[in-house]
C-alpha cells in the first residue's frame, strides 16, 4: 500500500483501539485546511488509505491506520463505517480527490491533445475533445431556452386577473389578448376585505 512518501514508524500510544503497529509519518504542511482538521494522524492515514484504494474497503483503511481489530473485529468494523461517514472525514477525502485531480490535468491535456491531433482519430472523438476544450476555455455554446406560461387551465389566476382588471378599469383583452379574455369574461365577486 502506497501512502503518500513517508517513512513506516512505529506509533506507540496509550489510546484504546490503537495498536502498537507501524503507521507512515505523514509530512507537515502538505495537507489543506479539511485535513489538518482532523483529528489525529490516525485519521489522517484512514483518509489517504481510502484515497489509494481500488474497491473500497473501510476495514482496511482502519486497520492500516493502526486501530485495534484483533479480538473485537465487528466493534472495528462498525468503527470503520462510522469513521468513514464522519462528515470531517468525508470533507479530507473531498479536499485530496480534488488535489489529485488537478495533478492529472497535464495529463489529461496531453491526452485531448492526443485524440485531436491524430490522423486516425475518428471525427466524433476530435470533435469531442474539441467541445471540451471550447467548453473549458470560455467558449461555451450558446443555448437558447423557451418558457411558456399557460393561464388557460389556471382558473384562479384567471379569477384574480379578471378581479384586477374590473377593479382597476383596464379592459382584459389589452391584459391578456382577445382569446384568453373571452375565457374570462363574466361575474366576478370582490371578497377582499375592506379596511375597517
Amino acid at each position: 500500500m502506497y501512502l503518500q512518501p513517508a517513512a513506516a514508524r512505529l506509533y506507540n500510544s496509550s489510546m484504546s483501539g490503537v495498536s502498537k503497529r507501524p503507521m507512515p509519518e505523514l509530512p507537515k504542511g502538505e495537507y489543506g485546511p479539511k485535513m489538518k482538521a482532523l483529528p489525529n494522524d490516525r485519521w489522517r492515514v484512514f483518509v489517504l488509505t481510502l484515497m489509494e484504494q481500488s474497491k473500497r474497503n473501510q476495514f482496511a483503511a482502519y486497520k492500516a491506520a493502526g486501530y485495534k481489530v484483533e479480538g473485537n473485529e465487528g466493534g472495528a468494523r462498525e468503527n470503520a463505517y462510522k469513521m468513514a461517514h464522519d462528515p470531517r472525514v468525508l470533507e479530507a477525502l473531498h479536499e485530496e480527490a480534488l488535489k489529485t485531480l488537478k495533478t492529472l490535468v497535464p495529463m489529461s491535456l496531453q491526452a485531448i491533445e492526443r485524440i485531436i491531433g491524430s490522423d486516425d482519430a475518428k471525427n466524433s472523438d476530435v470533435l469531442t475533445g474539441a467541445k471540451m476544450v471550447f467548453d473549458r476555455a470560455g467558449l461555451h455554446g450558446v443555448a437558447e431556452t423557451r418558457v411558456v406560461h399557460e393561464l388557460a387551465d389556471d382558473t384562479e389566476m384567471l379569477a384574480e386577473i379578471r378581479m384586477l382588471a374590473a377593479r382597476n378599469g383596464v379592459p382584459l383583452a389589452s391584459l391578456l389578448g382577445g382569446r384568453l379574455s373571452k375565457q374570462i369574461e363574466g361575474e366576478f365577486v370582490d371578497v377582499t376585505p375592506k379596511d375597517e
